[in-house]
């Protein structure tokens, strides 16, 4: 059956009748494909479950579970798994917790929902779809690199306000993956969207049991606050030994400095110093109550003063290379030959109390970690002892009977591609958000999307090869009569491209986008850090990589990404705004990046084509991808003569004639709105 349902929430009861409807468009797993099957239902347990003790490092009884040739080999007690035969394998025996010997898991007996899928999985011949990076499961299940790590901070110590993080972490969780506005939760039941101020504190839970990396702020300069929270990200036999030796590096520099300070010899002489100093001076006081002459005691002084000195600035000498490398080491958090990510890793579980009108000072009662439930179907989420619940919340926003986060997504991929999208509010599929303009082509798109396991290329392909795609953006009075916002589609929308679209099809035009790997950015050396709030980090590193990967701060905004309305890096943006400012038009015609990949393109066209009217022609297509018209020719042949008339006339060198008139005209192409805007 097809999904039929809007996908307003207008009510919990509209939620529960998609969920309800989705479970029966997706309830036969097969439907879903059994590389989808494996990857949402089977993988998830072998790598939260298993991997533990099954995997890595640590191999109970000689079995593993990151490969099927692995389960099919065995362990100890024999090959865990016999493709087609699930009553026969004895992986099935132990986690049903019918073996005579053997239960697993050990603690707790898994769902029954969980042991039919294993022996369906079985059944069918245990398919295990190839992963593309050579591993079956990362080296770290409770691991989250970027989204949640990259949360707003507020304040300058670690982790203070942690609150205002978090809250930024659901709101934005909830906008993202479901199109729901969860802030005012916080507070009180939402006034619109079924979301009552328990479903926010439920999820409060899962990031509460979060460990946030911590880079640095204003403390880590001023009170030397370490970064923190960083994770490896190599796998567990690689990062161990380094991270203990890192441990015992720090332990013993900690110990030799201790030492050092102790029982230097320079130490004690010091402390002997500083006595007779003190002594010296108590003397001198009581000589100069008598009315004595001190001037012998005072050079005395002197003399212990100077040997004190010295003394300090040898045992300084010693202890300042020490300290500084200690400090180093303690500041980066990882050891140099770790490699480690921003992210977020588990932290100890807890149940979140209610805040009351959102103040965490005054608390309410303490809510079960788990998702909404006008959205959970009346089911709970069975979270693992010692787990925050991260990945049990991941798995449940990806399930294929999901009502929302299929929808969203492919609602923001076609959005992409059409300037708007289907919910022309992508992040609020709610109440205060826009109607479906086609719910039942939502419906379809994300069904598509789950069969395909979630494949984003795929459903880039559905889009781009559709007849509503490949429409001109030509007007039609009769059209346009009927429906003047284009919300029917009867032609594609004229639309600029934006600022990281622009800049790429510049150098892809030219020849210059570089398709390789990108690196990391050439920040300074970890040691010279030393910025501040008052004295701000403003590098701006130039790359011909895609725009993509050009790096954004959020304290300062990028000089020309911002010009081109590129959003605010410290909130969440769905929809871009479109200005058109003069600075535009000046940087187009003035900057050097543009005038070099005009260059690029005149050197281009003059070594592939020796007539000028081919040039012209080949500089048309590459740029406005269609061939000039016979007017546009006759105008750039005139142009290029005039231009060329007017550098020899101004006494330009003739071996620079040529290549300056093809720069100029190949700018015009680069800059005109043909070029930067989509038909």
């Amino acid at each position: 059956m097809q999904f039929c349902a809007t996908l307003k929430l207008k009510v919990a009861t509209l939620a529960t009748a998609s969920l309800l409807a989705a479970s029966a468009a997706y309830g036969a797993e097969k439907s879903i494909g059994r590389d989808a099957f494996f990857e949402l239902k089977i993988r998830p347990v072998l790598a939260g479950t298993c991997f533990k003790c099954h995997g890595g490092e640590k191999v109970n009884h000689g079995l593993r579970v990151d490969s099927r040739a692995a389960l099919v080999r065995g362990g100890d007690s024999g090959p865990a798994i016999i493709p087609g035969e699930p009553d026969k394998s004895l992986l099935i025996q132990a986690i049903r917790h019918t073996h005579d010997e053997i239960e697993m898991p050990t603690k707790k007996k898994l769902t029954n929902e969980v042991l039919d899928d294993f022996a369906s999985w079985i059944k069918d011949g245990a398919d295990w779809p190839e992963t593309k990076r050579g591993s079956a499961f990362p080296a770290k299940r409770h691991f989250a690199t970027g989204f949640i790590a990259l949360s707003r901070r507020y304040a300058t110590a670690p982790f203070e306000l942690m609150h205002l993080t978090v809250e930024d972490t659901i709101e934005t969780t909830g906008r993202a993956f479901m199109g729901l506005t969860l802030r005012c939760a916080r507070c009180h039941d939402h006034k619109y969207d079924p979301v009552t101020k328990e479903d926010y504190y439920a999820l409060y839970g899962f990031f509460a049991s979060t460990q946030y990396p911590y880079a640095g702020s204003e403390e880590f300069q001023s009170k030397n606050f370490n970064r923190s929270g960083f994770q490896p990200i190599v796998p567990p036999e690689e990062s161990i030994a380094r991270l203990e030796a890192f441990r015992n590096q720090i332990d013993r520099l900690q110990s030799e400095l201790k030492h050092t300070e102790q029982e230097d010899p320079s130490t004690g002489r010091l402390a002997a110093l500083k006595k007779q100093i003190e002594a010296k001076a108590e003397e001198i006081k009581a000589t100069e109550e008598k009315s004595q002459n001190t001037d012998p005691l005072k050079q005395e002084l002197s003399s212990l003063t100077k040997q004190r000195d010295e003394t300090s600035k040898q045992l300084e000498g010693k202890l300042k290379p020490m300290r500084e490398q200690l400090r180093n080491l303690q500041r980066v958090g990882l050891p140099p030959d770790v490699p480690g990510a921003y992210a977020v890793c588990d932290a100890k579980p807890v149940d979140t109390f209610v805040h009351i009108r959102g103040e965490p000072g005054d608390k309410g009662p303490v809510i079960k970690r788990g998702v909404p439930k006008f959205l959970s179907g009346g089911t709970e989420l069975k979270i693992p002892d010692g787990a925050s619940g991260r990945l049990e919340l991941a798995q449940w926003l990806t399930r294929p009977e999901h009502p929302l986060t299929a929808r969203v997504m492919v609602n923001r991929i076609w959005q992409h591609h059409f300037g708007k999208g289907i919910v022309a509010t992508p992040s609020n599929f709610g109440l205060r958000g826009e109607e479906p303009t086609h719910p039942e082509l939502l419906d379809y798109l994300a069904a598509r999307f789950i069969e395909s396991c979630w494949s984003i290329k795929a459903m880039h392909r559905l889009i781009l090869l559709s007849k509503t795609y490949q429409l001109s953006s030509a007007y039609n009075d009769a059209d346009a009569a009927r429906d003047p916002g284009n919300k029917f589609y009867w032609r594609f929308d004229r639309r600029r491209l934006d600022a990281e679209s622009i800049r790429d099809a510049m150098l892809s035009v030219t020849g210059n986008l570089d398709l390789s790997q990108p690196g990391e950015h050439p920040f300074p050396k970890f040691e010279d850090w030393h910025w501040t709030q008052h004295n701000l980090f403003k590098a701006v590193y130039e790359s011909n990589h895609r725009g993509v990967y050009l790096m954004t701060q959020r304290i300062q905004r990028h000089p020309y990404l911002s010009l081109f309305d590129a959003p605010d890096a410290n909130t969440s943006t769905d929809v871009r705004s479109e200005s058109t400012v003069p600075l535009q038009a000046l940087y187009l015609m003035n900057n050097p990046f543009v005038q070099n990949q005009a260059a690029a393109l005149a050197r281009h066209l003059i070594a592939a084509k020796n007539d000028v009217t081919q040039r012209i022609r080949l500089g048309a297509e590459l740029t406005w991808s269609r061939p000039p018209r016979v007017y546009e020719i006759e105008k750039a042949v005139q142009f290029l003569n005039h231009y060329e008339q007017e550098l020899r006339e101004t006494g330009a060198a003739t071996d620079k004639v040529e290549l300056e008139a093809w720069t100029s005209y190949a700018r015009v192409l680069l800059t005109a709105n043909e070029f930067v805007y989509l038909d």
